[in-house]
This record gives C-alpha cells, structure tokens and sequence, in this order.
C-alpha cells in the first residue's frame, strides 16, 4: 500500500502492552521504509522502546485533560501526519489524532470512538461485549489495514550491549556472578493490587526453586515497589538479590534476558522474559488469560476459578481469592516442568543485544 509518508502511531499506555505491540512497531518501519515515523506515547513507558531503531521521533504526552489534548493535538499538526495508528482503544486517542489533522486515521471503533476514524474497525462481540482474544491481536489487525504484514507476534526489545555489561556489573555488586543461573521473582503489577499474590508465598516457591537448582534469585521490583520486594526477602531463607536501586524498564531488558527462569504475576516483566524465550510461570487472577495468550511456547499458566471472576477490578473488594488460591506446590510445579523442558543455563546476553535490534 502507498501513499503514507508521515505516519504517526499511538502506543498502548500500560509497559506490557507496549512490548506487545512492538512486533508491528518493527513490522510498519519494514513496509514503509522512507516514511517519517513518530510514536506517541506516556513518558512512564519509553524505556520499552528505547534503543528502537523503528521511529524518527517520539512525542511524550503532554499531561491529561482538555489542556494537555489541545497542546498534543498541536505539536502533531505541525507535522501533518498523513496516516495516524492507534493502539489503545481510549476516545482520548482518537480525538487527538482527529484534531491533529491526519488524513488517514486507523483503529478499533470501541469507547463511542468510530466518528472520529476514518477506518474503524470492528471486533466480533457476544451479547454486547467484545470477545476477548489476546491484545497483540488487535494491534496486528491495525497494521494489517494499511498494508502490513506482521508474521511473528514475538515481542522485540532491543538494548545496548552497554547496558547488558551494567546490568552485569550491578548484578555482581548484588552477589549474582556471571554464569550463574539466575532466577527472577516479579511480583508487582502496576495495574492495582488485584494482582498481587503474597509474599510469603513468592518467598516459599523461591527458597524451594533455589534450592533446588543451585542458582540465585532476584526479585524484580521497581522503586515504587520496594516494600514488595522487603515482605518476599524478609520472609526467604536464601539471599534474593534486589533491582530498586537502580533499575528502570530499558535495564530491565537484560535482566530479563539474562534469566533461566521467571516466576511473575501478569505484569510487565512476563512480556519482557517472552521477549527473550525466559521460560515463564505466570500467575493469573483477575484478569482473563485470553488477552495474553500469545506466544505461550514457554510460558505455564498458573490460575484457579472462583465464583467472582475474573473481575478485571484493580482493587478487590473481597480478600483476592483468584490470587490466594494459588498455592505455591503448584507453582513449584510447572516451574520444575519449564526446568525440565528447558534446562537452565547462563546466558550471553551481550550476543542478545545485537540479535535484538531486529533491523
């Protein structure tokens, strides 16, 4: 397809659902070469794509409301995109990209949005709500109505062999050598404490998979996360080297890379381990595993029904039964099954760094 040389594109605002989208990121850069490519997107998410070789210029969003719409909406303009690209399905999406003047504007028409596209598209529905399927769906049917083929799903993070060797370093100074095995425990969820699963339980699976394996652990939290990471290692027997400090979602890259193993609530880090084929047990609770069900060839999905689920709430009302109901026997199990079909050995994840750019 012809015709676009000054695209814009709106990235997904939560960190999982920008590495999912970055198969069609890197997809739109291979179809249309010479275009000028912009991606907008909220500044908490551009270390997931940064180091991308796929984009001209990034615009951060510039705050929320009316005011922060209206000074969006004028910086595109001046760019006079002739194709704009949305991957969240927000109203606030669309009318930006509306009042920004692009000729062409692509998207799901949900959130009472479909007058403010010209090529809304249509998801199927049951009794009045979508279906769910998973979300790197959505975003492949978006590239595909302008012409472009995505034909792996597979997220794409590319980091700098710079930032591998820090990411070293760094674990060195928390008592992780290289060629150690190493296995991470991330369990925070910046979408709400729904998912959260507690801490005695991430320590109980981590002290008996250590163990077990001879390796190191390491908790991954961010820095709003550290009283997560405190509650886990106050309660492990063995030492579980800890990231708030200095870690930020491009350092993440490595770290998740340089895993054997990773035991994660569905949050963030899961899409990154995808990334780089980390064998991952997933641990779901409120949220319907359909949206995420894509490249699952190394990932064990660990969740139990109950009567009020799933909810998709961010803060449960009752005592987080779809979460508490895991218990940690059956997450020691399907990460031994994961260990078993995958042997856990050191990786290089320098090498990885230059396989992840993915020009």
């Amino acid at each position: 397809m012809a015709g676009f040389e000054r695209i814009f594109v709106r990235l997904p605002n939560w960190v999982g659902d920008v590495a999912m989208a970055t198969p069609v990121l890197r997809a739109l850069r291979r179809t249309y070469p010479k275009a000028r490519i912009a991606w907008g997107l909220r500044p908490s998410v551009e270390g997931v794509v940064r180091g991308a070789p796929w984009a001209d210029v990034l615009y951060l969003e510039r705050g929320k409301g009316v005011l922060g719409i209206s000074e969006t909406a004028r910086a595109l303009r001046a760019e006079r995109f002739d194709l704009a690209l949305l991957l969240p399905h927000s109203f606030q999406s669309a009318l930006v990209a509306r009042l920004s003047g692009a000729r062409v504007r692509v998207g799901f028409a949900r959130e009472g949005r479909g007058w403010l596209l010209t090529q809304p598209l249509r998801a199927p529905r049951q009794g009045g709500r979508w279906l769910p399927r998973p979300t790197p769906h959505f975003y492949r049917e978006i590239g595909n109505a302008v012409g472009v083929d995505v034909p792996s799903l597979k997220p794409v993070l590319p980091f700098e062999a710079a930032v591998a060797e820090e990411v070293a370093r760094m674990l060195g100074a928390a008592g992780v050598r290289r060629g150690e095995i190493l296995l991470g425990f991330a369990p925070g969820a910046s979408f709400g404490a729904s998912k959260h699963w507690n801490a005695a339980s991430f320590a109980a699976v981590a002290d008996e998979l250590l163990r077990r394996h001879g390796a190191k652990g390491v908790i991954l939290t961010a820095p709003s996360e550290r009283a997560i990471g405190d509650a886990i290692a106050s309660r492990a027997r063995m030492r579980l080297a800890r990231v708030e400090d200095w870690i930020d979602l491009h350092r993440l890259k490595p770290l998740a890379a340089r895993l054997s193993l990773l035991v994660t609530t569905d949050a963030g880090p899961r899409h990154f381990a995808a990334a780089f084929d980390v064998p991952i047990v997933a641990l779901l609770g409120p949220n319907r595993p359909e949206w995420t069900n894509e490249t699952l060839e190394r990932t064990e999905v660990v969740r139990v029904e109950v009567p009020c689920g799933p909810c998709h709430l961010k803060r449960c009302p009752l005592d987080r039964w779809c979460m508490e109901a895991i218990r940690p026997a059956d997450v020691i199990e399907a990460a031994e099954d994961l260990l078993r079909r995958f042997p856990p050995e050191p990786r290089d994840v320098v090498a990885l760094a230059v396989d992840q750019r993915g020009e």
